[in-house]
């Protein structure tokens, strides 16, 4: 089956990006010129934009120009309880049974129950930047029975 038209757009604009025809916070042509230098309707740009969007290869306000994302940023802890300049969201924070290797790193027993709290770290741009994830072997063993 061959490709969708607008997926092919997004795979050449994406090769044309990391070639250096636009560098980052640059604009591409509009979808007026790309439609044009495709061949095809705006409409089949909208698609491409949309994957962009989705893959970070291009970022800007809804009907507003595009210009070329930055690479992501990476930011590294030095203490993992400061606070995170950007959104963040809880997204998981069921008990967890020990591991060998969590057992070790906490000094627990293997199998003991864990306090367990997943974060998802937003970007400025509010795309997933970082999971944070962490356990505490100071909670009590549930019965499960």
């Amino acid at each position: 089956m061959a490709e969708a038209r607008h997926r092919r757009i997004a795979d050449d604009l994406t090769r044309r990006i990391r070639a250096g025809h636009w560098s980052a916070g640059e604009q591409p042509p509009s979808r007026a010129d790309l439609a044009a230098h495709y061949h095809v309707h705006e409409q089949t740009i909208r698609l491409a934009v949309v994957l962009l969007r989705k893959r970070g290869i291009v970022e800007g306000e809804q009907r507003k120009r595009l210009y070329v994302a930055h690479p992501p940023a990476m930011r590294a802890l030095t203490d993992p309880d400061a606070d995170w300049p950007y959104g963040s969201e809880v997204t998981d924070t069921r008990p967890r049974r020990a591991t060998v290797e969590l057992a070790e790193r906490l000094g627990v027993p293997v199998g003991a129950t864990l306090q367990y709290e997943a974060v998802e770290c937003m970007d400025p741009g509010g795309r997933s930047a970082m999971l944070v994830s962490a356990g505490r072997g100071d909670s009590v063993d549930f019965d499960r029975s």
